[in-house]
C-alpha cells in the first residue's frame, strides 16, 4: 500500500555498499542530484536482488521517520539496464570512470537536471564509441560548460590550433563518426582533466 508520504524518484545507480547487516546503501543520481537510499536485504521478494551498476531505476521511497536519516526504497523497477557495458573491458572502464566522476561531483550542483540527462546520454553512447574515452571527453567538457565554467574560453582556446580543431570536431559530431589515434585522444583527455583539477572545483 502506497502512503501519502511516499515519494517516487527515477535515477541511475552509481554505487552500492553494505550498510549494516540488513541493508544496502545505494547511490542514485537523478534530477534531484546525487542521493543515497537504503534497500532492505531480504531473502525473497522484490529485494531478493538489487539493481545493477548504471541501471536506470524507478524507486518508491518511504521518507525516514522523524525527518532524519536516509529514505528507504519500498519498491523499485528497472527502466533500462547497462549490462551491455560489461561485455567490453574498455567500455566498462569508461563507464566506471563516468560513475566515479558523478559520485565525486554530483552532490552540490546548482541544477542537476541537465547533468542527469548528460549522464544517461553518456551511458548510452559508450557501447557505440570506437574509443569510449571520447565519451568521457565530451561529458567532462559538457558537464563543465553546464556548470558555467569557462571550459571553452579557457581550456579549449589554450590548445594548439591543430588540437583545438580536432577537439571541436570531437565535440560537435556523434561518437559513431569519430576516429582519432588513441594517443592523441588520451592526450586531449589528460589535458582537460588537468585543467579541471587545477582551475575548477570539479575533481576527475
Amino acid at each position: 500500500m502506497v502512503s501519502a508520504s511516499d515519494l517516487e524518484v527515477n535515477g541511475v545507480v552509481l554505487n552500492q555498499e553494505q550498510a549494516g547487516e540488513s541493508h544496502r546503501r545505494v547511490y542514485l543520481f537523478s534530477e534531484a542530484g546525487l542521493t543515497p537510499f537504503l534497500f532492505r536485504q531480504i531473502r525473497s521478494g522484490p529485494f531478493s536482488r538489487f539493481p545493477d551498476f548504471l541501471d536506470e531505476v524507478e524507486c518508491l521511497l518511504s521518507p525516514p521517520k522523524g525527518g532524519g536519516g536516509l529514505s528507504f526504497v519500498r519498491e523499485f523497477k528497472v527502466l533500462s539496464s547497462a549490462r551491455e557495458l560489461a561485455k567490453n573491458a574498455e567500455s566498462f572502464l569508461a563507464a566506471s570512470q563516468l560513475a566515479r566522476f558523478y559520485l565525486d561531483n554530483g552532490a552540490h550542483l546548482l541544477d542537476p537536471v541537465p547533468h542527469f540527462r548528460l549522464l544517461k546520454k553518456g551511458i548510452d553512447a559508450i557501447p557505440h564509441a570506437g574509443n569510449p574515452s571520447v565519451v568521457l571527453l565530451k561529458v567532462y567538457f559538457e558537464f563543465s560548460r553546464k556548470e558555467g565554467l569557462p571550459v571553452r574560453e579557457s581550456w579549449l582556446r589554450s590548445l594548439r590550433e591543430e588540437d583545438r580543431a580536432q577537439t571541436e570536431a570531437l565535440l560537435s559530431r556523434p561518437v559513431r563518426e569519430l576516429t582519432l589515434p588513441a594517443d592523441e585522444l588520451m592526450g586531449l583527455l589528460a589535458s582537460l582533466k588537468t585543467w579541471m583539477n587545477a582551475e575548477t572545483e570539479l575533481r576527475v
